[in-house]
């Protein structure tokens, strides 16, 4: 009887194990899913790329050109973009095909045409320099490179990021955490089929065309750039993702302000550049002092009401950059570079998109920023800051080139981690609230 009680029991087991297995394979057929284990997510896609990845029209084919015998580091790049890659597909509706190529092989042929090929992008081979066991030097040569094709357009993804002042394995990591965003980056350009178009102003004394021409050459990969002067239509500014304030030097007028006002209540973006000081490095260098005065340019209410002040100062930063001296010598002077205080090497926002992964941003006669408006409901985000140490200065600022040659004073230096760039979204107030539409403005002409 104990026997055949056994065998029962062992059947039921039997039949329990075999359902549970039955259960487990209808689920992985029918919900799929897939579960990233490291400790910072490394793999869980954002849902703006998985939104995004879903609504692609067509296959994208990818060639990653980091196949073959690679060393650690090269081995974990190639690793993690075949990993990022099975999640962009595991996320597509159509398939997302991607293969591994090493350029080392085949004949001198088709190793030339991967060259020529990788060259249209300006994608150069990167020296790679290891120790033997026997002591002796190896050189090799990598492409951490890979061309992105959709819709009948191609684009290159330079994998590998290169930030001064980082050791290989800073970059590695930087450039690992930065696969998403490069891929994806490279996917929208190829998708988009007629660039948003943004503007620099003029009319107020800004920067010129060629002022700003690297910032131009690098926003039309996504952009329309156009430049212009605001004029009597108050709906001007409607056809622009972004409107881009840099460096003015002139009075706005209220008429401008107003339609400045009305294009961000519309929805509109702007992007300020202002300095509060007016110093520029040119005239100190012909003269070798100057005085920094207040530039008023008739922002401040308005940039006040939408929560920011722009302080009229000049910080001096212990983190600091370099300027070139001439120094007399014997012979022909000589350019030295030196610490220069006026020049802060400002600190980013290590989280946030635009910030992250940056380097160091330079600054020169740097001002502050406060923020306004603590009950106003806006998303706020500090993009750049001072150090731990920094001076502040009121205008007006007497500034001497012979000061790179003092060695500053820890105890005037007693501010910290000061605002510089901030970024906010939201709702905002509007400065003309209750205030008569300004003179010589053609009204109605907003759809």
């Amino acid at each position: 009887m104990n026997v055949i009680k056994n065998k029962f029991k062992w059947l039921g087991q039997l039949v329990s194990v075999l359902a549970i297995i039955l259960v487990a394979n209808w689920i992985s057929i029918h919900w799929f899913t897939r579960i990233d284990l490291t400790t910072e997510k490394r793999y869980t896609l954002s849902p703006i790329t998985k939104s995004y990845l879903e609504s692609l029209d067509s296959a994208v084919v990818i060639k990653v050109f980091l196949g073959g015998d690679l060393n650690v580091g090269f081995t974990q790049l190639a690793t993690a973009t075949r990993e990022m890659l099975e999640e962009f597909d595991a996320s597509a509706i159509k398939s997302i095909r991607f293969e591994f190529i090493n350029p080392n092989d085949g004949d001198a042929a088709s190793k030339n045409a991967i060259l020529d090929q990788l060259h249209k992008y300006n994608f150069e081979p990167q020296a790679v320099f290891e120790t033997a066991e026997d002591g002796s030097k190896i050189q090799s040569y990598v492409f951490p490179y890979a061309l992105v094709a959709y819709n009948g357009k191609m684009g290159g993804v330079n994998l590998l990021d290169n930030l001064p002042g980082k050791s290989g394995d800073e970059n590695l990591n930087i450039s690992i955490e930065g696969l998403e965003f490069k891929l994806m980056d490279a996917l929208r350009r190829l998708a988009m089929t007629q660039k948003p178009r943004i503007a620099f102003l003029e009319g107020h004394g800004e920067l010129d065309e060629m002022d700003v021409i690297e910032a131009t050459d690098a926003l039309s990969a996504y952009y329309q750039v156009e430049r212009g002067q605001i004029g009597n239509d108050p709906s001007i500014l409607d056809p622009y993702k972004v409107v881009i304030i840099a460096k003015p030097h002139l009075s706005f007028s209220e008429k401008d302000k107003f339609v400045l006002d009305q294009y961000l209540m519309q929805g509109g973006r702007l992007f300020v550049l202002m300095d509060a000081v007016n110093i520029t490095l040119d005239s100190l260098r012909s003269n070798n002092q100057t005085v920094g005065l207040y530039s008023d340019v008739n922002l401040g209410d308005q940039l006040f009401k939408y929560g920011v002040r722009v302080n009229p100062v000049v910080v001096e930063d212990v983190q600091a950059g370099r300027i070139l001296i001439n120094v007399p010598t014997k012979g022909e002077p000589k350019l030295v570079p030196v610490p220069w205080l006026y020049s802060p090497l400002l600190s980013v926002s290590p989280n946030h998109s635009i910030t992250r992964n940056i380097n160091l941003v330079r600054g020169d006669f740097t001002g502050t920023i406060d923020t306004t408006g603590n009950d106003m409901h806006l998303y706020r985000e500090v993009l750049l800051r001072t150090s731990q140490m920094t001076k502040v200065t009121q205008t007006p600022v007497f500034i001497n080139m012979m000061e790179v040659n003092k060695q500053p004073d820890r105890a005037q230096f007693s501010h910290s981690f000061l605002p510089v760039a901030v970024l906010q979204e939201g709702v905002f107030p509007s400065v003309f609230h209750n205030r008569q539409v300004p003179a010589g403005l053609i009204m109605g002409t907003r759809k």
